[in-house]
This record gives C-alpha cells, sequence and structure tokens, in this order.
C-alpha cells in the first residue's frame, strides 16, 4: 500500500523511503544480490526531496553512506512562496507548476504549517553537518518556482566542501525533465545524471574513457 497525502500527509512518505532504504540494505542484498557499497539515490520534485532526506538522515545516523543524489528540480524549502522567494515570485503564474499549484500539493502533504520548516519537509533548512554528505548533481527549470531553493540547497553543499553540480536549464518549465522525448534539455539533464552514476559508480570507466 502505498502512503500518498493527503490520506497519509507528512512524514509518511519520509518514512516509506527510509524503509526502502533498509530493504535494499538488507532482504534486497541477499534477494537481488546488491552491491550495497555503491549506493544512489534520486528523485524529481517531490522525489527530489525524498532522496535529499535520505542522505541527510543517513548522515546523522552514520549509516548507510550513499555516494550521490541525483536531484531534478527538487523541493528543498517548503516555507518558500512568492513572499520570500524570487523564483517563486517570477514564476508564480508560468504554466505547469503554478505557485497556487505547488501550495496545493503543500497543503495536502503539510497540513500542519508548523512541520513546513521541520528538517525532513525542508531539507535546505537541515542543520547536520553538510559535509557529510555525498556528491549532488542538480538541475533546475529557469521558469520554475522551484529553481531558487534548488541552487540554494547546491550551494550549500559547496560551501561544506561538498561537491554540487548545478544546472540551470535556461527556458525551461517545472516538468522539462519527463519531456526528454521532445525536449533537448530533458535529454540533457538526464545524461548529466547518467554521466554521474557511471563516474561514480564505476570510477575505473572514466579511468579508460580519459586513457
Amino acid at each position: 500500500m502505498k502512503t500518498l497525502a493527503p490520506e497519509y500527509p507528512f512524514p509518511a512518505a519520509v518514512d516509506d523511503c527510509w524503509k526502502s532504504v533498509l530493504w535494499v540494505l538488507v532482504q534486497g542484498k541477499e534477494i537481488l544480490q546488491l552491491d550495497t557499497t555503491r549506493l544512489a539515490t534520486g528523485g524529481s520534485s517531490a522525489g527530489g526531496n525524498l532522496a535529499a532526506i535520505m542522505c541527510q538522515r543517513a548522515a546523522t545516523l552514520g549509516w548507510p553512506e550513499f555516494s550521490l543524489q541525483l536531484l531534478s528540480v527538487p523541493v528543498t524549502d517548503n516555507t518558500a512562496d512568492t513572499g520570500n522567494s524570487e523564483s517563486w515570485k517570477e514564476n508564480e503564474h508560468t504554466p505547469a507548476l503554478q505557485a497556487p499549484k505547488m501550495m496545493w500539493y503543500r497543503n495536502h502533504y503539510l497540513p500542519n504549517e508548523s512541520d513546513r520548516s521541520h528538517p525532513e519537509a525542508s531539507p535546505l533548512l537541515w542543520e547536520g553537518e553538510w559535509s557529510k554528505l555525498p556528491y549532488a548533481v542538480i538541475v533546475v527549470g529557469e521558469l520554475d518556482v522551484l529553481r531558487d531553493e534548488g541552487r540554494a540547497f547546491g550551494q550549500k553543499l559547496r560551501q561544506a566542501g561538498v561537491r554540487a553540480d548545478v544546472h540551470l536549464m535556461e527556458g525551461q518549465l517545472h516538468p522539462f525533465i519527463a519531456m526528454d522525448g521532445v525536449l533537448d534539455a530533458g535529454r540533457e539533464a538526464i545524461t548529466y545524471f547518467c554521466d554521474a552514476l557511471r563516474d561514480t559508480m564505476y570510477p575505473a570507466s572514466r579511468t579508460e574513457r580519459s586513457g
């Protein structure tokens, strides 16, 4: 059973994702013969939010160790709105994800306003050791309300000495990566992710290519 909002609001999705991480490390390792020494997480929009939070929870607990986080147009600050975010204000009425629509999603997932600043709802506000987080590849759309919080997340990683490759996709709306069949920007973003996965999980292949 999927625990989706509004029937199952925050923190149900976070807990579900953590259970999935634990399954991979225990049952998944045995059943699927997974190499759990090489772990990556990733997601888009709300999925990017959850992917970042998994890395932060792991860093807090000291286990497991993720090597990479792939974040597409991630929700990193559920306190952002048109009054405190430039990208929310600029793109309030752009197609695909208008500010009112984003608030509709937020109100269903986080009906309790006091939860919105919780770090497992807003990973940008996490107060843990950012230096313990993994390398990140982040793609954001220029015309997306979530643009600035994605870039801010990358900036905090860099300030902590963590590599963060942040790609601003010019002229793109929120769902561009899902339109890779017709948009060059979507294909380009997926290529960034695939290259990072290959180079992080299989570093020998990078050496072979450079040689």
